[in-house]
């Protein structure tokens, strides 16, 4: 619905409405779309839990896949859907393909195989599973069920017994569920309030990545603020560059109040050993960008689905970190990293060596499809606190995140995104 000049209507009100009024269909009786309502927030719930069933399948997945003849049908009205499935499909293949070619100098593990191509196609599966329920529910309601199903993994996990529960179980599903509940207001100030309050708590129980992208979707949620009749609606890609020149700017802010202790002594402490190590605050922090650049020099097809990494992998990981003067002999690379599967610390890391050049190019598409949404809506003023904050931590996830841990947000992140898209193309 185009906003008319002289018009003086709330858009963060105007776009839940419409999120409202577009959402359930009033073809089907009421109770076969009380069912369906009901089918989708079970399936919502299912694939946020990730109860396994079977060799890397859950139940959600399984639900998802039966669902298919349901949301394969609606991919053709999301622009990019239908590519990210069958990039999806080329890479899952090539890491089947890959691990057969590996078995000549690595051992592959059949199970890992199963394990690393259903994570994938699970991960795809969900998506499109969120493509359908946007059709019977909103995107705020989307966002509580799939939150609420988080809050139900992170109680069934073991990260609340670490020494930050807030950090590792906690905050994504608490900020999901937070995000969903302002959307339903549809109130930019009520989203802004939200992100700051959660960007606050992340700065007091030492999470500085989360701090850092709780910042960057209250300035962008901030920004569709700005009065009318000071500018006009840019382009995508211009609000793309000012996107990127937020988040440097956020960087470097973060970056000095770190060393100046704003967010605690044990993170300033941490934050000035990683700089004088490495020299820059996210190489320090992330050692595993190292590796993984060192890998791929040695490696550049990638190594395949189910494939363990044997010692000489171990070896040039290490070099890698060794250059960047991180100690690698620690346990952490044999144990964690390369301890009999890949696990690199980032989506695009693990994709590449699980599905070789086909993984990274379909992480280049998903970051395009998230970059794109983010910047469409921000400068069409359509963009919620929920689908930016979701989007900028799926491309933060992209460099930064093992794919495993970060399968759930990258699934609702990709269907949300599709769906704002649309809202601000119309």
């Amino acid at each position: 619905m185009p906003v008319e000049a002289g018009m003086t209507v709330d858009l963060g009100q105007r776009t839940a409405a419409t999120d409202r009024r577009t959402g359930p269909n009033d073809g089907p009786a009421p109770l076969f779309q009380a069912l369906e309502k009901v089918l989708a927030a079970f399936t919502l719930v299912a694939l946020a839990v990730r109860q396994f069933v079977g060799n890397g399948v859950t139940s959600g997945y399984v639900l998802a896949a039966l669902l298919l003849p349901v949301w394969v049908l609606v991919l053709r009205r999301y622009w990019g859907a239908r590519l990210l499935m069958v990039l999806g499909i080329l890479a899952i293949s090539s890491g089947i393909l890959l691990s057969r070619l590996s078995a000549l100098q690595n051992k592959v593990s059949s199970t890992g195989v199963t394990g690393d191509s259903m994570l994938l196609l699970g991960t795809l599966c969900g998506v499109g599973v969120i493509l359908w329920c946007r059709e019977v529910l909103t995107v705020g309601q989307i966002g509580m069920w799939f939150g609420f199903g988080m809050l139900i993994a992170a109680a069934l996990g073991t990260g609340r017994f670490s020494a930050n529960p807030w950090k590792f179980a906690w905050a994504i599903p608490t900020a999901v569920v937070v995000l969903s509940v302002a959307h339903q207001f549809g109130k930019r100030w009520i989203e802004l309030l939200a992100l700051l309050a959660l960007a606050g708590a992340c700065a007091v129980l030492d999470s500085r990545s989360y701090f850092a992208t709780f910042l960057l979707a209250a300035a962008l949620v901030a920004w569709q603020m700005r009065p009318r009749i000071l500018t006009k609606n840019a382009s995508w890609w211009w609000t793309a560059l000012f996107l990127a020149a937020i988040a440097a700017g956020i960087y470097f802010l973060g970056t000095a109040l770190l060393v100046n202790g704003a967010l605690g002594q044990v993170a300033q402490l941490r934050s000035i050993e990683q700089i004088n190590s490495a020299g820059s605050l996210i190489v320090g922090g992330r050692p595993e960008l190292a590796a993984t650049i060192s890998l791929f020099h040695d490696h550049p097809l990638g190594f395949g689905a189910g494939v363990i990494p044997n010692f000489h992998d171990i070896s040039v990981a290490k070099a890698g970190m060794a250059a960047i003067n991180y100690d690698p002999n620690n346990g952490y690379v044999e144990i964690f990293m390369l301890g009999g599967h890949f696990e690199l610390h980032s989506v695009i890391g693990d994709m590449w060596a699980s599905y070789g050049l086909a993984g990274i190019l379909l992480c280049g598409v998903i970051a395009f499809l998230l970059i794109r949404s983010i910047s469409l809506t921000v400068s069409q003023r359509t963009g919620s606190a929920l689908v930016i904050f979701l989007s900028c931590w799926a491309l933060w996830n992209l460099l930064f995140s093992p794919l495993y841990g970060s399968a759930p947000t990258l699934m609702v992140a990709l269907g949300t995104a599709f769906v704002a898209t649309n809202l601000a193309r119309r």
